[in-house]
This record gives structure tokens, C-alpha cells and sequence, in this order.
């Protein structure tokens, strides 16, 4: 009886390491992209890859402002215009999603719908 107890509390906290686990990887790749980033301070183009992760990480966070200065400092140096335009449709509701939560909802449409363009 005493076995079946231990093999279940084994079998919960297996469970609760490997939640524990899968954050801390999300935290830690959260940290290396930023300091990438921080390190390339001369270069302005940011990858695709690292502007999605962050604008998902930020939405995750509920962080709207730093989503939102991040997506337009990159259209405004254009950035995003070299992009596919798969991706500016991305970026797009990124933004308008943010300025949704933000109760800023003639904003949100604008970007709504330039990323139906």
C-alpha cells in the first residue's frame, strides 16, 4: 500500500518537474534572444524569427508597450516592408491585438486592416 502511495506522488511530481522544466527553457530562450540582440546594437535588422518570438513573448506577458515600441520602431526603419507580406500581415495583428488590449480600438482597427492587405 505504502508503494502504490510513493508511485503516485513519484508519478505527480515527474508531472511538476516537467511543467518547471519547460518554463525555465521558454525563460532562458527569452533571455538569449535579448542578448543577441543587445550584442548586434550596430546592426538594425532584427531576424523575422526573433521579432515574432518576441512580440509572442511580450503578448504572453501582457507587456502590450514593449510589443507595441518594438513592432514600430521596426516599420518605421522599414523593416518590416522588406518582409514577406505574409509576415507583415503578422506583425500587423501583433500590433492590432495589442492596441486592442489596450482599449485602443480605432488603432487596432487601422492596423487590422492593413494587415488584411
Amino acid at each position: 500500500m505504502v508503494e502504490l502511495y510513493l508511485i503516485l506522488l513519484i508519478c505527480f511530481l515527474l508531472v511538476i518537474c516537467y511543467l518547471i522544466t519547460n518554463s525555465l527553457r521558454y525563460i532562458y530562450k527569452q533571455i538569449q534572444t535579448i542578448i543577441n540582440m543587445r550584442e548586434t546594437k550596430k546592426n538594425i535588422y532584427i531576424e523575422n524569427k526573433n521579432i515574432s518570438y518576441l512580440a509572442n513573448a511580450y503578448i504572453k506577458r501582457k507587456k502590450w508597450f514593449y510589443c507595441i515600441t518594438m513592432l514600430e520602431y521596426c516599420i518605421h526603419y522599414n523593416q518590416i516592408a522588406r518582409d514577406k507580406p505574409k509576415n507583415r500581415a503578422i506583425y500587423y495583428n501583433y500590433l492590432g491585438l495589442c492596441y486592442q488590449m489596450i482599449k485602443m480600438n480605432k488603432i487596432a482597427e487601422k492596423y487590422y486592416s492593413k494587415a488584411k492587405l
